[in-house]
């Protein structure tokens, strides 16, 4: 990793961060460094996937490299301000990912470097499990700025017991996995809109169905919000806040982006008083759908 692809990014992504705190001339010297780490970063990644694109699928520290990279170069197209450029990264993870599944990352056998098989516990996994959890978000969160479906199988790789979104967002999974069905809800309705094919009823059943789960989630967490100690009570409280912001989108998928729609304005009162709650040691940074 020294002097490789990860090196470079995550210096650039450092002298991206002290040129945001300096003055003006050592900022411009850090923007300075941070352009030049990062063209070496992008070089060393090129010749690294040109090398070891074969090996990611066999070696998981590999496959941990490769995403941390990504991840930073991603990070730093987005504090540069970039509103798209980020998205090259993360659909070349994306491509990589596609060849993957939970149970080849985390429960096969695998060859290190030397060429020995080694069992799963001497693996990254730790380093794994928030890498593809970050990635598997980054891809459903992406949909709400572009409009476009999730690139990923979602549902597979959040129904697995390692990817714990929580563990990154505090979000639980569950929530997840509807803000990329509402993505797909969103693109049938306009596919079937633009062919002239838009069935109401079809539509009104699959929104149901979405709402159905929102429901069942949002209750269960307001009976268990109380019983919680302090970390489970973060978790329920940001997951809640998610859940109530896919009601609004969900029936603004559904019936249209009208504010004075009763189910609109109940959902964001709803919101309004859940943000008002929130616990004391949580910032509100970290609730922003991301981008």
């Amino acid at each position: 990793m020294k002097r490789g692809p990860l090196y470079h990014a995550v210096l650039s992504l450092s002298s991206l961060h002290q040129s945001a705190i300096l003055g003006s001339e050592e900022e411009y010297q850090q923007k300075e460094k941070a352009l030049e780490h990062h063209s070496r970063a992008l070089r060393e990644f090129c010749k690294f996937m040109s090398e070891e694109r074969g090996k990611l699928l066999d070696d998981n520290a590999r496959l941990a490299e490769f995403l941390a990279c990504s991840l930073i170069l991603i990070s730093c197209e987005v504090f540069r301000g970039a509103e798209h450029n980020w998205l090259l990264h993360l659909d070349a993870v994306i491509c990589v990912i596609h060849s993957l599944s939970p149970e080849t990352v985390f429960d096969a056998r695998y060859t290190s470097h030397a060429g020995s098989s080694v069992l799963s516990h001497n693996r990254p996994k730790e380093g794994l499990e928030f890498l593809l959890a970050t990635m598997v978000s980054l891809d459903l969160f992406a949909c709400l700025p572009t409009g476009r479906v999730p690139r990923l199988l979602y549902q597979q790789w959040l129904r697995t017991s390692e990817i714990q979104v929580a563990d990154l967002l505090s979000c639980e999974n569950w929530v997840m996995v509807i803000i990329g069905d509402l993505a797909c809800l969103g693109e049938w309705k306009e596919v079937q809109e633009k062919d002239g094919m838009l069935s109401i009823s079809e539509l009104a059943r699959r929104g149901e169905e979405i709402k159905e789960r929102l429901t069942m989630g949002i209750e269960k967490l307001v009976l268990t919000r109380d019983a919680q100690e302090n970390h489970e009570a973060q978790t329920s409280w940001v997951t809640l806040l998610f859940a109530l912001a896919c009601v609004v989108l969900l029936h603004t998928i559904v019936s249209g982006p009208l504010p004075a729609l009763p189910e609109i304005q109940s959902a964001v009162s709803r919101s309004i008083i859940a943000l008002q709650n929130r616990p004391r040691t949580y910032s509100l940074t970290g609730l922003v759908f991301w981008f």
